[in-house]
Parts: C-alpha cells; structure tokens; sequence
C-alpha cells in the first residue's frame, strides 16, 4: 500500500478530527449569531496549517471560513444582519499564512475581517490571552489548537486564553504517543528527547493522579485523565473525543469551556460525527464473531454505562431535573440518550417523578432536561429512586 504525505493529504484520522471541528462550527456560529448577549465571535487558528490539501480537502483555517459563509447565508436569507466575525490565523511557516489569507480573503466574506500571524505558537498564545482579555464583555472567542505534538502547550497560556469565560477551546493531541513515552519521561531526567512531555505532565497533574500513578492504565483512561486536567479543577466544562488511527495510534480532541450549551453543542456534534460519541475507529464497521458490527456492540454497552451512572447517582440522592441535564452533559451522553432511559425507567417502575413540591407526577410527558430550564435556575422535576 502506497503510503500518503500526511502534509499533502488528509488520511482518514485527520479528516475525523476536521469534520468533528466543521460540525461544532455549524452549531457554534449560529447560536452566538443568535445571542442577544453576543455582538461580536472571534476564532483563532493557532497552527493553521495548509489551507487546500492535494485531494481537495480543506484544512481548518478554509472549513472555519465556509462555516462563516454559510453562517453568514443563513442570516442573510432571514432578511438579518450577521455579527461580525473576525478570523485569527497563525503559523510559523511564512507560507502557508499568505496562501490561506489569500484564498480566504478572496471569498469575500461580508461579516468577516481576517488578521494573519507568522509567529511562534508560544508568542501566538500570549498575543490571544491578551486578545480575548481585551475585546469587550459581549464577545465569545472560539480557540483551534491543533498542535504538531504537545511541546508548545502550556498550562499558564491556556489557563490565560480561558480565565475570563469568554472563550471555548478545541484542543488536539497524540495521546497514544505521550501515553507510550510517560514512564520513560517521569524516570529518565537524562535524555533530552522527554523534557516537553515531562514538563507538561508535571504541570497538568500532581503527585496523586493516575497518570503519575496508576500501574496500568489504558488508553481510554489515560484520555479521561487528561480531560478532567482541562477543567482546570472542575472551573470549566470539559469533553473527548478519540480518534484511532490504528490499533497503536491513538488522538483525542478535547473540548474546554464555561459555558454548559457550548459543551451540550461539542457532545451532540461528536455523536453526530460518530453514532457512539465516543470517538472515531477505522476499523469500527468490521464484524464482530457474534456477527453484529461493533458499532452496535460499543452503542450498547455506551447505553449501559449511563444506565449504571444514572443507577449510582439516584442511589446516593434524589436529584432535580437541572442537576440531571448537567450529570448526563458531563458525562458526555446527549440529553435525548437520558430521556430515553428515563422513560424505560418509568414504564419499568424504576424511577419515582415528583414535582418541585414533592407531589408524585403520574403521567409526565417530558423531563425538563433542557439548556432552557437549566438558565432559570428553577426545578420543575424531582427524580428520585423506587
């Protein structure tokens, strides 16, 4: 099999990454284009990258600029004004930024404005900090971090890039590779070639962590690890997202943010980009010996695991209908997959459903597990173990 230039192409683990970062986009656009609490969106594109690969994919900094085209017909066939838009994008190849601002500038975006950056991704990530520090209390930011490695991620930037809760980050890393490398980092202080992975490792966990700590831990858990490091201690909303190149190979984007429906909105795009939302495998749709795909295998067993945490919560407490809509977000499950087994639990007597007095509700038609029940701060249902 011939073997593909990866700076050329895009193989079949970057085109997932892309498309899951197409799909919050889509989501994301209109939504703050919405907001009456928003008047401006920015984006940045650390390491932009290639704008056009050779067989005609687009890299991340042309699939942000279609999502703002089509953000900006969606409004305009509506009859409305969009928000203005402003596109950061940076690389330190000299190259590739004047192509891509090129090719994008030629779109002639109307709501868009494009700033181009040549510089380190450490400078890059001092000058959107202050950026988005800066820019007014009525503006969202949106940060694509898609790393060649981990060297250049450092906790205090990216802590500074988040601190005010404006912003959402989109976070891509080798996990399979530092995973592989982290016993060797932590022991051998000698050899140069561990010192990034060392320091990032050191900086994002302490001495009780699992990373530091745990004997065995797989892939999956090691993944899990490095999205609760992201909540900067639960400050922030985080998600993952894997994305398996082969049985060895291993990446995962990570979502942070402050806010619950961004992560509502990176949850539901990620089971759209994958119908099990975990993440995307190569060789997911090949037959299992039972003779069922795996993809029906892991949907099933995905469905179970809510099924045990939601079994375990109600052990522990009765919960209302808010603390359940973010229970089922943070255990990144869409909210129609906790509706639905709210409603086999109610035919199967498991759940007892009161009102916010206490009262029994017999026949509750929904649950109140939305975004827009969540902002009133009110609960309208008590769910509670029979």
């Amino acid at each position: 099999m011939a073997k593909h230039d990866v700076k050329k192409v895009v193989l079949p683990h970057s085109k997932a990454k892309l498309d899951l970062y197409k799909s919050y986009l889509s989501e994301y656009l209109p939504i703050l284009g919405h907001s009456k609490f928003v008047d401006a969106i920015n984006l940045f594109d650390i390491f932009c990258g290639t704008g056009i690969y050779d067989d005609g994919n687009l890299g991340s900094p042309l699939i942000a600029a279609a999502c703002i085209r089509d953000y900006e017909l969606y409004f305009e066939q509506r009859g409305q004004s969009s928000k203005p838009v402003r596109l950061f994008i940076n690389d330190f190849d000299k190259s590739k930024v004047s192509t891509v601002s090129e090719i994008i500038n030629s779109l002639t975006l109307k709501s868009c404005t494009v700033t181009p950056f040549n510089l380190d991704a450490s400078e890059m990530f001092d000058i959107v900090a202050d950026k988005i520090n800066s820019f007014p209390q009525r503006e969202r930011s949106l940060v694509f971090i898609d790393p060649y490695g981990y060297s250049k991620i450092d906790k205090n930037k990216l802590y500074n890039v988040l601190k005010r809760k404006r912003s959402e980050v989109i976070l891509f890393l080798p996990v399979a590779h530092m995973k592989r490398f982290t016993d060797e980092a932590l022991t051998d202080y000698e050899k140069k070639a561990y010192e990034n992975l060392r320091r990032f490792i050191l900086e994002f966990f302490d001495e009780e962590s699992k990373i530091i700590n745990a004997e065995k831990l797989d892939i999956f858990d090691y993944i899990e690890e490095l999205r609760k490091a992201f909540s900067f201690n639960e400050q922030f909303y985080t998600a993952s997202y894997y994305i398996e190149r082969n049985k060895a190979n291993y990446y995962a984007l990570f979502f942070i943010g402050h806010h619950i429906y961004g992560l509502e909105k990176f949850i539901e795009a990620k089971w759209k980009n994958d119908s099990l939302g975990q993440g995307f495998n190569q060789g997911k749709y090949q037959e299992s010996f039972f003779g069922n795909t795996l993809v029906e295998y892991d949907k099933n067993i995905s469905i179970t695991n809510l099924e045990k945490l939601f079994r375990k919560l109600l052990d522990e407490k009765e919960v209302s209908n808010n603390e359940l809509y973010e229970f089922t977000l943070k255990n990144q499950f869409k909210v129609s997959h906790m509706n639905q087994v709210l409603r086999q639990w109610k035919a199967a007597k498991k759940v007892q459903i009161l009102d916010s007095n206490g009262k029994v509700i017999e026949n509750a038609k929904g649950f109140g597990l939305s975004y827009e029940d969540f902002k009133t701060e009110k609960s309208s249902y008590i769910f509670k173990k029979r």
